[in-house]
């Protein structure tokens, strides 16, 4: 039996901005106008990539206003981070870029690199005089070493791309891959006398 791989993927983003939207739009495919909170904590799902098993997991702590009040394993686990902000409303844009600072000022304190980062532009079929410029949110894509998708958790516009995301990690090491330690049971001398 094949070993499975599994990759975290830490989804952190403004009230109201989707992240449980996007969350069932990708894994099940699925969209529900009823704009509750959901509670949704983590989903998964598992796929075959170059004849390996590789489990993506999705963890989602809506309880959280800001990242920082996140517990600092939950970032450091992680492989991956998505950013989704609403494309019609600025303040969850700023509120986006206020988060992904954060991220940066913990990943430097913790001498955490390079995490993957996701910003998603979340509800395109809203969007028919956009608040947010393209070319804005792209200037700060790229000054940030991040990718940039623009989705629609109502039509699935855009999910194509977020479904490459497995085949993004599969070249990975998992960061919370723990390296396992064989324990041996020490080989005792019949002529001494143990205690």
């Amino acid at each position: 039996m094949q070993n499975t791989t599994t990759y975290k993927l830490c989804i952190h983003g403004p009230w109201r901005s989707g992240k449980s939207s996007i969350m069932f739009r990708y894994f099940q495919n699925n969209f529900s106008e009823d704009n509750r909170y959901t509670g949704v904590d983590s989903m998964a799902k598992e796929y075959t990539i170059n004849d390996r098993n590789i489990k993506l997991e999705f963890w989602d702590r809506q309880s959280c206003e800001r990242f920082r009040a996140l517990p600092l394993s939950y970032i450091v686990n992680s492989d991956a981070f998505i950013f989704p902000f609403d494309l019609t409303s600025y303040s969850s844009y700023k509120d986006i870029k206020a988060m992904l600072e954060e991220l940066q000022d913990i990943c430097n304190r913790e001498a955490y690199h390079n995490p993957i980062v996701y910003l998603i532009g979340n509800k395109s079929d809203l969007e028919q005089d956009p608040l947010i410029k393209d070319e804005e949110v792209q200037s700060f894509v790229d000054g940030h070493k991040m990718y940039y998708i623009k989705v629609s958790c109502k039509t699935g516009n855009g999910f194509e791309r977020l479904h490459q995301i497995p085949y993004d990690l599969s070249h990975l090491t998992p960061r919370h891959q723990s390296k396992s330690i064989k324990l041996t049971k020490p080989k005792r001398d019949p002529n001494k006398i143990y205690c």
